[in-house]
């Protein structure tokens, strides 16, 4: 148990697991162990890959998820590594008790407005971007509108010159028959 070891850089026995994020901990110096990212079980004080879900040694769980917030904490942290809450039961129940129903309202309506403005300020955010979406399409449509007018008059151009070649063949043709008589 970490209690039992000492301190390889002071000497002083007793490394302590009881941090926010499970890193073990000299009491004396404040040296860090398992900085890699490995917590202690806050059961056994054994020393656990940064993955597990559950102490190697005991079979305790390591984890524990943030009501508030959805983040995972490490089992022993007194409060959310992500948003502060605090995760004891008993004294979440007590802060729901002395605050009574109003308090607990309020702060419902207070967390609902804060999701609605996240929520609008997400939908004015999506209805920008498919704005942009749709001016972009229609430049691109006004774009194949201007080069189907171009090509339209091109082909109305040679028609007419066509149209014009046919007209002098047959004038013209009309024209020596008429001098043949």
């Amino acid at each position: 148990m970490l209690h039992e070891l000492s301190c390889p850089k002071c000497g002083a026995p007793g490394l302590e697991a009881h941090q926010p994020n499970g890193i073990v901990v000299c009491r004396h110096c404040g040296n860090q162990f398992a900085d890699d990212g490995q917590i202690a079980c806050p059961h056994c004080e054994s020393i656990n890959p940064p993955d597990a879900d559950f102490c190697h040694k005991c079979g305790d769980k390591l984890k524990r998820t943030c009501p508030a917030c959805g983040g995972e904490n490490w089992m022993g942290a007194d409060y959310c590594a992500a948003c502060g809450h605090n995760l004891d039961a008993i004294a979440s129940m007590a802060n729901r008790h002395t605050q009574g129903f109003k308090g607990t309202l309020q702060q419902q309506r207070e967390l609902a407005n804060l999701l609605k403005a996240e929520e609008e300020s997400s939908s004015q955010k999506r209805m920008a971007d498919l704005w942009d979406i749709e001016k972009r399409r229609q430049a691109n449509l006004e774009h194949q509108r201007a080069r189907l007018r171009a090509e339209q008059n091109v082909l109305l151009f040679i028609a007419i010159a066509i149209g014009a070649v046919f007209v002098f063949a047959v004038a013209g043709a009309l024209f020596l028959f008429v001098l043949a008589k």
